[in-house]
């Protein structure tokens, strides 16, 4: 600890402060109970526990600590500091792979049940996989309806008990799924395993929003613990919301429990966050975790204009090539009009309108570069939440000029906010909105390549 306290303030380590917290509830551990464990750790059991509390309170906060003060949280949590810093976690262990081993077990015993069961499966490549994966869906659907029958018949055939086949079986767990709000059907349903889940909920996202045209819907998520929550609203008309609400249940003897989710179905839910970037512009994340400006900020958006290092450059500088902000379009102090704004701000567009103002001042900075190549082999493309700058000259021409052929963009548009520190970021820009960006864009390119190719008339050389 007398090296955490020469640094205190200043320490260059840090992990993911949401991943602390997190993993710490999962071991249903109070804050002062770990930071005990923690000193004890680090030989340290000296200081009052509200002291050790103070400085616990601040690593979960922050995320700022000392790398030894890491390595032991993630041994007394039963992780790595990788996982701590926000590397994906590992899938829990399936209870399929048990099932799988006790079959091989109880035929390796000559268990008549087993052997019975694996001549239905002979046509299958590894006909212990497919059994073991019938008897798991068997005890899903079991579980939850708590059929003593099929639980009696499945504990003949394994030789578990019916108290061990009643533990969680899911690798991902069954989920409640529940949807409201006149911009999708009402749904309420069971759903085994994560994937499944984030499926439905996607899905569903994708549908509702695509009834919602105006550029400037909101998707808000949000953690009511142990459940989940997103809700997405109209710009225009409040009573157009959908509510989505899902929860990680456990079948017990007496009906669904609510549980906590793993450390990686957390980690695979808080991706459906960014995932809807693609679908609204503006989105607020999980913890109030803010993707996207509010209303009133949309006068820092600014599309960036960024240079893709060459293949060339890649080869020699290796991981040091990295692309390059070359430009930064904004809009004017009355740009766009206060009046016209606030129509759009009701129409439920002013995201859109803002856009395109930026898209018009864009062309201002990717209009010399375009000069380097004639017109006509210059191409833009829509990608994911980004525009595309290609060269699409002919090869025979690239090395005439003695250039190296290019593949992919030579340049990139994002869609960030200046923040008021001057520090950029960027936000949500959703298909629709970038499709709109492109054809304002592509108008640009399309008039620059007439006035170059079929332009008035030259006068006569007399």
């Amino acid at each position: 600890m007398q090296n955490e306290k020469r640094h205190r303030g200043r320490p260059r380590f840090r992990i993911v402060p949401e991943r602390l917290r997190q993993l710490r509830k999962d071991a249903n551990l109070t804050q002062g109970e770990l930071a005990k464990r923690i000193y004890k750790r680090l030989g340290n059991s000296n200081p009052a526990l509200t002291v050790m509390t103070t400085n616990y309170q601040r690593w979960e906060r922050t995320g700022a600590m000392m790398p030894e003060v890491a390595k032991h949280l993630a041994a007394e949590l039963g992780t790595t500091v990788a996982v701590l810093q926000g590397a994906t976690p590992e899938a829990p262990p399936s209870t399929l792979a048990q099932i799988e081993a006790r079959l091989r077990e109880l035929s390796m015993a000559s268990a008549p049940l087993v052997l019975s069961a694996l001549e239905k499966c002979v046509d299958y490549a590894e006909p212990v996989q497919e059994l073991a994966q019938r008897i798991a869906y068997r005890l899903e659907a079991a579980q939850l309806s708590q059929d003593q029958a099929e639980l009696t018949e499945l504990a003949a055939l394994t030789g578990w008990t019916i108290e061990h086949l009643q533990r969680p079986v899911g690798c991902h767990g069954q989920w409640l799924l529940i949807g409201s709000g006149p911009l999708g059907p009402r749904r309420s349903e069971i759903l085994a395993g994560t994937s499944p889940l984030l499926a439905e909920v996607w899905t569903d996202l994708r549908e509702s929003l695509s009834q919602i045209p105006e550029s400037d819907a909101r998707v808000s998520f949000h953690e009511d613990t142990p459940w989940f929550r997103i809700e997405v609203q109209h710009p225009r008309i409040s009573r157009l919301t959908r509510t989505l609400r899902f929860v990680r249940a456990q079948p017990t003897e007496a009906g669904l429990h609510w549980t906590r989710p793993t450390l990686w179905d957390y980690d695979m839910i808080h991706e459906l966050a960014a995932d809807a970037c693609r679908l609204a512009n503006f989105v607020d994340g999980f913890s109030a975790d803010r993707l996207t400006t509010q209303d009133q900020d949309l006068a820092r958006l600014r599309l960036a204009l960024v240079r893709i290092p060459t293949v060339k450059e890649c080869r020699e500088n290796g991981l040091e090539a990295r692309s390059e902000m070359i430009g930064l379009a904004k809009l004017g102090p009355d740009e766009p009009p206060p009046n016209v704004l606030d129509d759009f701000r009701i129409d439920g567009h002013v995201h859109d309108l803002v856009t395109n103002w930026l898209a018009s001042a864009m062309w201002d900075l990717l209009e010399p570069l375009l000069h380097a190549w004639p017109i006509e082999y210059w191409r833009l493309g829509k990608a994911v939440r980004h525009l595309d700058v290609s060269l699409d000259a002919p090869r025979s021409l690239v090395l005439k000029r003695g250039e190296e052929p290019r593949f992919g963009p030579l340049y990139q548009i994002h869609l960030i906010e200046e923040l008021p520190d001057g520090q950029l970021r960027e936000v949500p820009w959703r298909d629709a909105s970038v499709a709109a960006a492109h054809q304002r864009l592509q108008g640009f390119l399309d008039r620059h390549r007439e006035e170059v190719c079929v332009g008035p008339p030259r006068p006569l050389l007399l």
